[in-house]
């Protein structure tokens, strides 16, 4: 098992996850920073100025922000091939929405457990491809983001709709999803 997923599985709650990752990746945005300083200036004497930084509250960008990362390693980890695949068309030059969807469906094999959903990478997340695209939803609900059926990540979303709703039945927290 990989730090990663030994890092994912160790939440059993869907908020703190997300907490948690975004701490990391203040974290890492933080060292990224330091380490950039220490190029620009290498006799610099230590100072720990950047501390009080680290121990902000976290906002709600950074919140979604730890969101998208935590689905976007869901996927990679469960849809590598289709994302390759998807990426490489996208890449592709020379072809509009059509034929790149046309592509989509010959490359992504019908043996993909995606491969009805009509998937298509936005911002590197796979999301659920389809004609409601002109429709006046949130980008949200008319592209949901594609999740393996057998994640901790899934059933941490899931168990999290649950309580939100107050406990509903499988419909309403399928649909609320």
């Amino acid at each position: 098992m990989s730090t990663i997923n030994k890092f994912l599985e160790f939440y059993s709650d869907w908020n703190r996850l997300k907490k948690g990752v975004a701490i990391l990746l203040r974290l890492r945005a933080m060292l990224l920073k330091l380490s950039q300083m220490k190029k620009d200036k290498p006799h610099q004497t230590k100072s720990r100025r950047h501390l009080p930084e680290f121990q902000q509250p976290i906002t709600v960008q950074e919140l979604e922000d730890a969101e998208m990362a935590v689905i976007r390693c869901v996927q990679i980890q469960a849809f590598t091939r289709e994302m390759c695949i998807l990426r490489s068309i996208e890449k592709s030059e020379g072809q509009d929405k059509r034929q790149r969807e046309r592509w989509t469906k010959i490359e992504v094999k019908r043996s993909s457990s995606i491969y009805r959903v009509s998937p298509f990478l936005h911002r590197d997340v796979l999301r659920v491809g389809g004609r409601l695209r002109r429709g006046d939803f949130t980008e949200q609900m008319k592209h949901p983001y594609i999740l393996p059926r057998k994640s901790h990540v899934t059933t941490l979303l899931i168990r999290h709709v649950h309580q939100k709703l107050g406990h509903a039945g499988r419909g309403h927290v399928l649909a609320t999803l």
